[in-house]
């Protein structure tokens, strides 16, 4: 056997292990917000006690797990989930799979519960939005992590805002389990074709450098970061699309860096089938995450398209995915649906709404018109106890708003008020 063929099976046996019979799916999330300082909404930098690395210090105790590296605070591990800092000093809370939603949300709202008293003491909020409101990126200081600071020199080479990417933006991610290399290949199609629609509909990027923004961001964003890494994953639409498709996918791209061992080694543009080792799940996990496309695979399906929403919009972000995406009924009409696309068409719709932003159509029809359809087939299939987490964006959507509008729409209270509704609260 061929070192190639000895990567591709090590890749595609661990995919096959993530697999999981229906009765035993789970739903996960990760969120990302920002820590401003209240009063004039800018970054709150990393440094010091008054900074993010003393926020987590003070948050430590019985149920975090202060996580270090070069003998500073870089996250914290809890039993149920587990929190991070992105370059900027963005801080996201990855939420371990759960039964159900309703799981998810008192494990956020437990979260909440600690953090938010710390941060009004210290006249600081948290804010869910998809951009940084006031601060530039030349002006928050990156975080000090060995693997951004090597992000942070590769991406000077590339797109013209990867590291806007990096330090200027917070995203919303569901993760969501696959029964067979099937059920997988249909979820990843969907995901997909559904992709430039839930730019649109789900922007949450009213600002961008401090300023009004006109487009939607993280589209513009993502579509000029890092071509070789980002976007749509090559060949998702083929009939015979599989593990063995997505783990050519990773075996083909730059490696930029690579984990051997406790080290993280630069390596650039050097393809990862040129450095990889099958044999060690540890580097595969590490391999699977340096590649950012809308869709991402592990041992779950990440669906990485959405601006960071507020509570409880959050939630509903996630009931969405959940009732499109396992329920038979739904996946089968979708599907449906995305095996008539191609990449080619998929990425001319992405450039169209780039351009023209809820003006454009998707498939022919009005963005909000096809997703008030998929709003009502989430809703069918969701349990009865689930479809109230749909609530919050029905009626935003009901009035013919995104996220991004609905901050518009207030902007003559000023910044502040008109974001308010970002800003997460106790109780």
């Amino acid at each position: 056997m061929s070192r190639y063929q000895q990567q591709l099976t090590a890749l595609v046996n661990y995919f096959k292990s993530g697999e999981k019979s229906p009765a035993d799916f789970r739903v996960g999330m990760e969120i990302e917000h920002f820590i401003l300082e209240e009063k004039s909404l800018k970054a709150v930098p990393y440094y010091g006690e008054q900074g993010i690395e003393g926020i987590l210090n003070e948050l430590a105790g019985s149920t975090w797990k202060p996580l270090y590296e070069a003998g500073k605070v870089i996250g914290l591990k809890g039993e149920k989930a587990s929190i991070s800092l992105e370059p900027g000093g963005q801080l996201e809370l990855s939420i371990l799979p759960q039964e159900t939603i309703g799981q998810v949300d008192r494990v956020y709202r437990d979260f909440l519960e600690e953090l938010l008293p710390i941060l009004r003491r210290g006249n600081k909020v948290m804010l869910a939005v998809g951009y940084q409101p006031e601060s530039l990126i030349k002006d928050i200081p990156l975080l000090p992590k060995k693997r951004y600071q090597y992000m942070y020199q590769y991406f000077k080479t590339r797109g013209k805002y990867a590291h806007n990417m990096m330090k200027g933006t917070a995203a919303i991610q569901a993760n969501l389990d696959y029964e067979s290399e099937e059920d997988f290949k249909r979820k990843m199609q969907i995901s997909y074709y559904l992709a430039p629609l839930i730019y649109a509909i789900f922007d949450n990027a009213p600002f961008f450098e401090g300023r009004l923004s006109r487009r939607t961001i993280r589209l513009v964003i993502w579509n000029n970061c890092d071509r070789d890494r980002c976007g749509l994953v090559e060949g998702v639409f083929a009939e015979d699309f599989g593990y063995a498709s997505y783990a050519e996918y990773l075996l083909n791209r730059p490696a930029m860096i690579i984990e051997k061992g406790d080290r993280l080694v630069y390596v650039g543009k050097s393809l990862v089938k040129d450095i990889f080792e099958p044999g060690n799940d540890e580097e595969i996990e590490h391999l699977l995450s340096m590649v950012f496309p809308d869709v991402r695979l592990k041992k779950y399906i990440e669906i990485r398209m959405g601006d960071s929403l507020p509570y409880p919009y959050s939630l509903g972000y996630l009931a969405f995915w959940q009732g499109l995406l396992y329920n038979k009924r739904n996946l089968d009409i979708l599907y449906g649906e995305a095996k008539s696309f191609t990449g080619r068409v998929m990425l001319e719709i992405r450039q169209e709404i780039e351009r023209h932003g809820l003006k454009a159509s998707f498939a022919g029809r009005p963005l909000f018109g096809k997703f008030k359809e998929l709003l009502v087939m989430a809703g069918r299939g969701l349990r009865d106890e689930d479809k109230k987490y749909l609530t919050a964006i029905e009626e935003m959507v009901k009035a013919g708003l995104t996220p991004r509008q609905k901050t518009l729409n207030n902007l003559e209270l000023g910044k502040k008020e008109a974001l308010s509704w970002c800003q997460l609260k106790e109780g």
